[in-house]
């Protein structure tokens, strides 16, 4: 792993190399003029916009659908929104869309409640496909064209740090101590795995490869990631149809949540007893028990694409 900026290694896969063709995103442009950089956090929440965030791209049509407790639809968000990779809700209750936009994205920022970008992150970010956000509302960001994950201020384009030399990233999920971990396309094994940052992004870049097996073997294709209260990594194998849960020292698989068709994201309550997974297959949210991982039901039916799920810190 490197800390520069500029892409060192090719992508192992041809669906990989057709991705980055046409990035043109990254840190090598200036700032656009409409970035202001207030220094500042973003607003404090206004109203509370329900309980979950579907992200919807199909053909042309792409939003965010808000939905409540009782699976009705309570708002919809569209300005800022194209390709919706991935969805989060930081601790302010501020919403953030990653939006892969053809290879020439960025992420947007909503303050609580609201359906107008108060912040978008586009200086340094191209293919963005993982968002998440540390205690102190830092910015993580996997993207594409980057190679890598990049570390932001909270509204601002100014990089804290950057790990680069990743093949194929595609979400990004933080553990209680700061260790950053993202999921990608391993090119030496031609199968998914997880890069472990102990530390941080400002920590020598040094990482760990995580290729943990269980019972049903090791990852498949890993795409979806979220590190729960006691640091277990949950892992979206989409090509095994499965969601992965691996407890520390993370080298075994200790459950294969079954039930999907094609999952892709995924997301927790916020006392982590129901897990909610996007299904491009069966055109749904499954629900499911964390961590028993029995199938409750579905939400959020209709949707023609559902990518992106974030469920709001309650």
């Amino acid at each position: 792993m490197t800390t520069t900026t500029g892409i060192r290694y090719a992508l192992g896969s041809a669906a990989a190399l057709l991705l980055l063709a046409g990035c043109n995103g990254g840190s090598s442009a200036g700032p656009p003029a409409t970035i202001v950089n207030s220094g500042k956090l973003a607003p404090p929440p206004g109203k509370k916009p329900a309980d979950l965030a579907v992200a919807e791209y199909y053909g042309s049509s792409s939003y965010v659908q808000i939905y409540n407790k009782h699976d009705k639809k309570a708002g919809k968000v569209t300005a800022g929104i194209s390709e919706p990779f991935a969805l989060w809700y930081d601790d302010a209750k501020n919403l953030y869309s990653a939006n892969y936009n053809n290879s020439s994205g960025d992420v947007t920022e909503y303050a609580g409640g609201t359906n107008k970008p108060s912040y978008t992150y586009s200086f340094g970010v191209g293919c963005p496909t993982g968002i998440t956000t540390d205690k102190n509302l830092d910015v993580f960001i996997s993207d594409r064209c980057v190679e890598g994950v990049t570390e932001f201020p909270q509204e601002s384009y100014n990089q804290i740090g950057q790990c680069t030399g990743i093949a194929a990233p595609e979400n990004v999920a933080l553990d209680a101590a700061g260790d950053v971990f993202v999921t990608y396309y391993d090119d030496t094994t031609g199968h998914g795995a997880i890069y472990e940052f102990a530390g941080g992004l400002n920590n020598g870049c040094n990482a760990t490869n995580i290729i943990p097996s269980g019972s049903q073997g090791s990852f498949n294709s890993t795409d979806g990631l979220l590190v729960d209260k006691n640091n277990n990594l949950i892992v979206v194998d989409n090509a095994n149809a499965t969601v992965d849960i691996v407890p520390p020292p993370y080298t075994t698989i200790s459950k294969y949540i079954t039930g999907f068709e094609k999952p892709f994201r995924i997301a927790l309550n916020a006392k982590q007893s129901l897990l909610f997974v996007t299904d491009r297959g069966l055109v749904e949210v499954v629900v499911v028990s964390y961590p028993q991982g029995v199938v409750k039901g579905a939400v959020a039916k209709g949707v023609m694409s559902p990518g992106g799920i974030a469920a709001y810190p309650q």
